[in-house]
């Protein structure tokens, strides 16, 4: 009986610690490294990293996801749900009303904002039998959304000379982080003057959500030391990569969920419930502090017989 009281104490002390943390999705640092958006209960916000203040950009009863800023750092795209299907907004970095780019009963993800397009992931009319995403972009004013690349793929970032397409291949889903087999992910590289391909990551565990810095590295999350980690590797200027990758995070308990890459290198992250910022070679966590009122009530009341 005792130490059933123990446990019951600790796990309690375990969870108030858990749900005393702001827990924050999809992470994404602005072009400058200045500031970062990101989902919170379901609306985008941004913080500033500067004077730690965060604004509410978005404030409705859908669920908001994925941000991805575009280069000058005035705008957000995201997705959202508010129209019924997860389709693609775009909204103004000071907050007001979203423009809705995507129309179509499928779930599609922003990655991506290089010049005038929107690079998003999706499942559209070419989906074929092992359930692969398809890379598609739709221009930033709207209109008809059209096929970035024929290969089939995900998580595509376009490099800073707008003709190198990063993206992830690979059936596997992410959340198995020690899967090794023929659907795992791996990052590829198009090179659209040459349309050639390369492979850029080898190993035998999944490596996704390749990213550009303002150099033409690449930057991803790979599985290869047992948890998810970020690495970098140099790429060429035909798309092929130059040495061996380099580790940045070294993760042993909780892999590294989400993460971003400002144009000068500095990286914001996610690990389990904490978020943190690589800057330099070292990783320090984000002190945010998030006050904020509810959408719905906390309490509802029902009369049933």
């Amino acid at each position: 009986m005792y130490l059933k009281k123990i446990i019951l104490v600790l796990f309690l002390t375990f969870v108030v610690q858990v749900f005393s943390q702001t827990l924050i999705r999809q992470p994404k640092i602005s072009p400058d490294g200045s500031r970062i958006a990101f989902s919170y209960h379901g609306d985008i916000w941004i913080y500033t990293l500067l004077n730690q203040n965060t604004k509410r950009i978005t404030i409705h009863q859908a669920y908001e996801s994925d941000p991805v800023w575009k280069s000058n750092g005035e705008e957000l795209v995201f997705s959202s749900n508010r129209k019924g299907n997860i389709n693609i907004f775009k909204i103004s970095a000071e907050g007001g009303l979203p423009k809705q780019l995507t129309y179509y009963p499928t779930k599609n993800i922003p990655t991506d904002w290089s010049e005038d397009k929107i690079i998003f992931t999706t499942k559209r009319v070419y989906q074929g039998p092992e359930w692969d995403s398809q890379i598609y972009f739709v221009k930033e004013d709207g209109g008809t959304p059209e096929r970035l690349i024929t290969a089939y793929g995900d998580m595509a970032s376009i490099s800073p000379d707008k003709n190198l397409i990063a993206y992830t291949k690979g059936a596997c889903r992410i959340a198995r982080e020690d899967y090794s087999g023929s659907a795992q992910k791996d990052v590829w590289v198009y090179n659209q003057k040459t349309n050639t391909y390369h492979q850029v990551t080898t190993s035998t565990k999944n490596d996704h959500s390749p990213l550009w810095d303002g150099k033409g590295t690449i930057y991803y999350i790979g599985a290869k030391s047992g948890r998810y980690n970020i690495y970098k590797q140099t790429i060429s200027k035909l798309g092929e990569k130059i040495g061996s990758e380099v580790q940045l995070t070294f993760q042993k308990v909780n892999g590294v969920r989400s993460f971003s890459v400002s144009n000068n290198g500095k990286i914001v992250y996610t690990s389990g419930i904490d978020t943190y910022i690589l800057e330099n070679g070292k990783s320090k966590k984000l002190p945010l502090y998030l006050p904020s009122d509810h959408h719905f009530e906390a309490d509802e009341t029902k009369t049933t017989t």
